[in-house]
């Protein structure tokens, strides 16, 4: 009859006694799924099945029943297949699980687990000041190596670890010493120490470790016993750039 709605090709819906409406369809295996709520009007739970339907098409469709599944009892599946683990990896792995992951994470639904949850675990660690950056940074990793795999296993459509920098180390600023406090150490040692300082400190850091211990000249090395002395090369490096701007505030 002109002007009829068409049956839809792909799942149907129903009113149930509640009043509201439900949607119902079948994955690609043919295992029936009900929507994981109800809708107000019909035309709300067909745009649901259409959204549904498009995923399925394009290979992004996720089981809802698989995002119910706990992080702790997805971590007992994944902790099953990393066999190739080293004992000590193992060893950090139980470590940041115990204290950092599992008491946040561990009876919340995957399919819960958004970026917004995991910035909210970031910044209750970083304000608690209790564990060191490198650890927190460790700790973020490892939700997002489990997460990535519970994509990969089809538990989650994608991983909510994608906040930039979060799993980086940052290592600390290397505090070098001024010309001033060179010159200051070289004046309070020994006289026979005072070319080490002052080579150790503007030599390089290759350098200076061969040269303090006499090792930066062609004599340091001898032939072996039995064949005649020849001069060896010398295994100090060269000077960079950055060192020789360095020896620009040497004494």
């Amino acid at each position: 009859m002109a002007g009829r709605n068409p049956r839809r090709a792909f799942g149907s819906v129903r009113r149930p006694p509640s009043g509201r409406w439900q949607a119902r369809y079948y994955d690609l295996q043919g295992r029936p799924h009900t929507g994981p709520a109800t809708f107000a009007t019909k035309t709300d739970a067909n745009r649901y099945l259409a959204t549904v339907e498009a995923d399925l098409t394009w290979g992004a469709w996720n089981n809802p029943r698989l995002g119910k599944t706990t992080f702790r009892a997805w971590v007992e599946r994944w902790q099953q297949t990393t066999t190739n683990l080293r004992p000590t990896t193992r060893s950090l792995y139980g470590y940041l699980l115990g204290r950092f992951l599992l008491p946040t994470f561990g009876e919340v639904p995957l399919a819960c687990i958004d970026v917004m949850a995991v910035r909210t675990w970031l910044a209750e660690l970083h304000d608690a000041g209790k564990v060191s950056a490198t650890t927190i940074a460790k700790a973020y990793r490892l939700l997002g190596r489990i997460l990535g795999a519970a994509v990969e296993a089809g538990y989650l459509p994608a991983s909510p670890c994608v906040i930039k920098g979060a799993g980086v180390e940052h290592a600390p600023e290397m505090q070098v010493a001024t010309p001033g406090q060179v010159r200051a150490l070289a004046d309070a040692v020994p006289p026979r120490y005072r070319a080490m300082i002052l080579v150790a400190a503007y030599g390089g850091c290759g350098g200076a470790s061969w040269s303090a211990c006499g090792c930066a000249t062609s004599t340091c090395c001898t032939a072996p016993s039995g064949s005649p002395s020849r001069p060896a090369r010398s295994m100090a490096p060269s000077w960079s750039d950055r060192s020789r701007a360095r020896l620009a505030g040497a004494p």
